[in-house]
Formats: C-alpha cells, structure tokens, sequence
C-alpha cells in the first residue's frame, strides 16, 4: 500500500479540499430543466382544468419522504431513499415513471422542495400537477433505539385518497439500503405490477456497497432538489470519490457538471468510519482513480490530484 495510503489508516480524518468539474457552458440537464420549470407553470396556472382521472392509470411520481423538525440530520436520506425508488419503479416496463426533474420543477413552484412535506392532504394535488394517477410519499423517523422508521404510501391522484395499508420498514442506518429494496417490492405489489426476471434482478442490484458513498448521494439529490446544481455535483462527485463503481453516482456528478463554476467546491470532512471506504477506492494506485498525482505529499500533509473525471482534487491526511 502507497505511504500515503498507509498515512490514511491511521489519520483521524480525511478533508476533501477540492473537486473541481472542469467547467462547461452549460449542465447537459439545462433544456430539460428549463422545460420541466415551464411545465410546472402552467400546470399550475391551469390546474382547474386537469382532470387527474384522464391521466394513465400506471403513472406513477415519488416525492421526497419528509422528516420531522426534530429529525432534521434525515432529511438527505429523505431524497436519496426517493430518488433510489423512482429509480428501481421505472426498472418495470409497465409503469410511466415521473422523472425527478418534473418532480423538482413542480415542487420548487409549490414551495415544497425544501421541505419534501409532500403528505396525504397534498399528494393527490402533487401528482395531479406532474402528470401521475399516483405518488409516493411518506416519511423518516428516528425510532427509540437509534433506528430509522421509513414509512411510505401511495395516494390516487384521481380519487384524492390514499391506497389502503402504509408500508413501514424500520433499519438501522447501516441497512438502510436493503430496507429501500423491501419498500420497492412491496410497491410493485400495491400497485399491480409483476415484474419479469430480468426486472426482478435489476431491482435487487444495489447502487453501492458503501453506505459512505450513498449519504454523499442523498445530499447531492436534496442540493439538486434545491436547485443548487454546483452543490449536488460535489456532493456526487464525493460519492463517486468514495466509490468509483456507483454508476448512479458518476450519471448524476457527469450531468450536473455545468453546475459547477470551476471556481473549487469545498466538500467539507469525512470521517474515519468511511476511511476504509475511501482507501479501497483508491487502492491499489491513487492514480488509478484519481489521475496523475501532481504532488504526493507527506505525512500530515497533502497530496493533489489531476482527474479528468473529477478536474483537481486535494486530499488533506492529518493525525490527532
């Protein structure tokens, strides 16, 4: 293992000072957003004339799962967890999947992104507005013993009422992302579907094998949610740091690219519970991952990287 590899294992913390995306005129998702926030307008301006019955019955949108204020250190998981279920609902080739982008653009125009308090008074409204017979929505909640309660439903944008039976899993943090795949099941369930084979194995893949790498996505889709595209591909682009392999992770950083300025983002500390994360990410050659090491370091200092992935990354190892 490099020496400063070896450095990493026994330092207290690892500071992401920089991931820089070189820039680009414009995020290649722009146009799209642009529609999606035209869209939402008028959906709105003529809400009195949708007819919420005429929409396809199988179209079905996911909002954010809301937190409660005392639960506010959820609310990333609150979007990440959304975002991993729209994405397995559209691995069935019989649901019309809402795309996020709709879904954030419509949200925004509410006043509802920063809270995801899409609930069972609001959500027949929600889906009514982005084009879906039905939605998803729910909610997180730290339980008494540290674990997390993730609670979800699915409401009839055309009846205006809620699908009969919650479907509730509780987990620790750790297992979170095998909880999200119960939750994607037990909705095919409700709403009908049954998937093929192939279907079924493509919703039992895991994004990620690092739950590291998974909270740095959760706060990149909330910063995205929020329209801070600068912000989210940071956050994704630590994800992809974390784990090379999360295809979701590296789409999302590679789409919300023009977002970033090139002006350096700072992506704040990691801690040592997701060290072995970072070191296997790296391993066996930094540069492997993160392109030509520009200057090494030493112990207690810094090493930079050149990435045309990524653009500049530095990476700060310090002891207690």
């Amino acid at each position: 293992m490099p020496a400063l590899l070896r450095a990493a294992v026994v330092a207290s913390a690892v500071t992401l000072l920089g991931a820089c995306a070189h820039p680009r005129a414009l995020s290649p998702l722009a146009p799209a957003r642009a529609a999606a926030d035209s869209s939402a307008r008028a959906a709105i301006a003529s809400e009195r004339t949708l007819d919420a019955a005429q929409l396809p019955e199988r179209s079905v949108g996911v909002a954010p799962l809301s937190v409660a204020p005392a639960d506010s250190s959820l609310a990333p998981l609150g979007y990440g967890l959304a975002d991993l279920l729209l994405t397995d609902l559209s691995r069935s080739a019989q649901l019309q999947v809402v795309d996020r982008i709709r879904v954030n653009a419509l949200l925004q125009e509410l006043r509802l992104a920063g809270t995801g308090r899409v609930d069972s008074s609001t959500a027949p409204r929600v889906g009514k507005l982005i084009g879906a017979r039905r939605i998803v929505n729910g909610a997180l909640a730290s339980t008494s013993d540290g674990s997390i309660a993730v609670d979800t439903r699915v409401a009839d944008a055309a009846q205006g009422t809620l699908e009969p039976g919650a479907i509730t899993e509780t987990s620790r943090l750790g297992g979170i992302l095998d909880a999200e795949k119960d939750i994607a099941f037990k909705l095919f369930t409700q709403l009908g579907v049954t998937l093929t084979p192939a279907e079924h194995a493509a919703v039992e893949q895991r994004p990620t094998r690092y739950l590291a790498a998974f909270l740095a996505y959760s706060n990149g889709v909330r910063a995205e949610s929020l329209g801070d595209i600068a912000l989210a591909h940071a956050y994704y682009a630590r994800a992809v740091l974390i784990d090379p392999s999360f295809a979701l992770a590296r789409q999302r950083m590679d789409e919300t690219a023009g977002g970033n300025a090139g002006s350096g983002v700072r992506l704040g500390s990691i801690g040592p519970a997701t060290l072995s994360g970072i070191v296997d990410a790296l391993n066996p050659s930094p540069a492997g991952t993160l392109g030509t090491i520009r200057d090494p370091g030493d112990f207690n200092e810094r090493a930079t990287f050149e990435s045309g992935q990524l653009g500049t990354i530095i990476i700060q190892i310090f002891t207690p």
